[in-house]
C-alpha cells in the first residue's frame, strides 16, 4: 500500500508536458537568413541567440510563414522572434557563426500561459503572430553583434582625402560605396596566373563568409566623416 502511494505521488509530482506552437508571417527573407525564436526557458535558448530555436518556412509560403514548436512546462514562457543567417567561420575546426539582422524591439516580450491557453496538453495551435508586430505596433531593430568574434568597423575620412583638378567638382557632395566580398573566391574581372582551367565552374557558397554591412553616418564636419559598419 505504502509503494503505491510512493508512484502515485511521483506521478503527481511529474510537471504536465505542454506542446507549444509557434507561427509568425515576415515579410521578405533573403534567401540565406532563418527565423529563430528566443525566450526564457532553456527550449528557447534561454535569451541566448546563439541557442535560440529554429523555425522552418511552411510550404509554398515564398518563405513569408514560418513555423515549429516545442515541449514545455506549464510555467510561463516569455519569448521574442528575430531572422538572423550563419556566417562561415574560416576556420574547419569551428562551427559557423550565427548572426542577427532583425530582431523584435518592442520593450515587453511575448508571453504565453501554457496551462491557461492550452487544450488537450496544445498550445498556440492556431495562433500566428506577426513579426515585429505586438500591441498594434511595429517595433524592429535592424541587427545586433553579439559573441567575441563580431565587431564594429569605424571608417575615418578626414584631412583632405580626395583630389579635385577642377574647383566645381571639388565643391560637390560624393557618396563612398563600401562593399564586402567573399574572400574564398576572386573578385569577378580579375586576372590570377595561378587559375585552373578556363570554364570552370563556378560553385556559391552554402552559407556566406560576410555580413550584409549597415552604414551610417555618426557625425559629418567639414572635410571631417565617420562611417560606423557592423561586421563579423
Amino acid at each position: 500500500m505504502e509503494s503505491c502511494c510512493q508512484v502515485l505521488a511521483a506521478q503527481m509530482s511529474v510537471a504536465p508536458r505542454i506542446m507549444l506552437h509557434f507561427s509568425v508571417e515576415v515579410g521578405a527573407v533573403r534567401p540565406w537568413e532563418y527565423v529563430f525564436v528566443t525566450g526564457s526557458i532553456p527550449a528557447l535558448g534561454s535569451w541566448i541567440p546563439s541557442d535560440a530555436f529554429l523555425l522552418f518556412p511552411v510550404q509554398d509560403s515564398a518563405r513569408q510563414h514560418w513555423e515549429g514548436a516545442v515541449e514545455v512546462e506549464s510555467n510561463p514562457v516569455k519569448f521574442r522572434y528575430f531572422i538572423g543567417y550563419y556566417l562561415h567561420s574560416g576556420k574547419e575546426e569551428e562551427k559557423n557563426e550565427l548572426i542577427v539582422s532583425k530582431w523584435e524591439s518592442f520593450l515587453h516580450p511575448r508571453s504565453v500561459l501554457p496551462t491557461v491557453e492550452s487544450i488537450s496538453g496544445v498550445c498556440h495551435l492556431h495562433v500566428t503572430d506577426k513579426f515585429g508586430w505586438s500591441s498594434g505596433k511595429n517595433l524592429v531593430s535592424e541587427a545586433s553583434l553579439m559573441g567575441k568574434n563580431q565587431n564594429e568597423i569605424l571608417l575615418r575620412f578626414h584631412g583632405n582625402p580626395f583630389k579635385f583638378y577642377k574647383k566645381r567638382y571639388a565643391e560637390r557632395s560624393y557618396c563612398i560605396k563600401v562593399t564586402p566580398f567573399d574572400l574564398r573566391h576572386r573578385e569577378a574581372g580579375s586576372v590570377d596566373e595561378d587559375d585552373n582551367e578556363e570554364g570552370q565552374e563556378f560553385m556559391q557558397p552554402v552559407v556566406p563568409s560576410y555580413s550584409v554591412a549597415h552604414i551610417a553616418v555618426v557625425e559629418t564636419y567639414l572635410r571631417f566623416d565617420i562611417c560606423r559598419i557592423g561586421v563579423s
